[in-house]
């Protein structure tokens, strides 16, 4: 079943397979860059670059290892787009809600307190990065929703 939006028409299988597609490729780049930069892919998950996540980036194993799990289901959903495997690529979608919702109470529960001995600059410092941690765990959430959405679609419709 076809839905139109602006005078086009949308399938729940072509917009799946888009959204996989666009997850699939962003997931894989997040993988390398766990490999190749364990720091910055620390910050770009949403600790500081100050905190000891990711100060110990380089020695921490669990970088690489989420990096290869990012590899890993988005491989998956690249397959499933490709072999037009919708059932399949429609769980994979929502389960991923899963993630996404484990990723951002990480990214909260570790993010490190505030110094309450921090003042002026320090202070400030200390504020943009509690908020830049909770601006990452919302944005996690949102962007998951997207995809359990659609997934959700999907099934319904198959």
């Amino acid at each position: 079943m076809a839905t139109a939006f602006a005078g086009l028409q949308f399938s729940p299988s072509s917009v799946g397979r888009g959204t996989a597609i666009l997850f699939g490729i962003l997931g894989v780049s997040v993988g390398i860059r766990s490999f190749l930069s364990p720091a910055s892919y620390s910050e770009m998950f949403g600790f500081g670059p100050k905190t000891s996540t990711t100060l110990t980036a380089k020695s921490n194993p669990f970088i690489p290892v989420a990096g290869g799990r990012a590899i890993a289901s988005s491989v998956g959903l690249l397959w499933c787009a490709y072999l037009k495997l919708d059932t399949a690529l429609a769980v994979l979608l929502v389960t991923g809600g899963i993630v996404g919702l484990i990723d951002g109470l990480c990214v909260l529960k570790f993010t490190e307190p505030i110094d309450e001995k921090a003042t002026g600059d320090d202070k400030n410092v200390e504020l943009e990065r509690v908020r830049i941690a909770r601006q990452t765990a919302w944005g996690h959430w949102s962007i998951i929703s997207v995809a359990v959405a659609i997934g959700a679609w999907m099934l319904v419709n198959a």
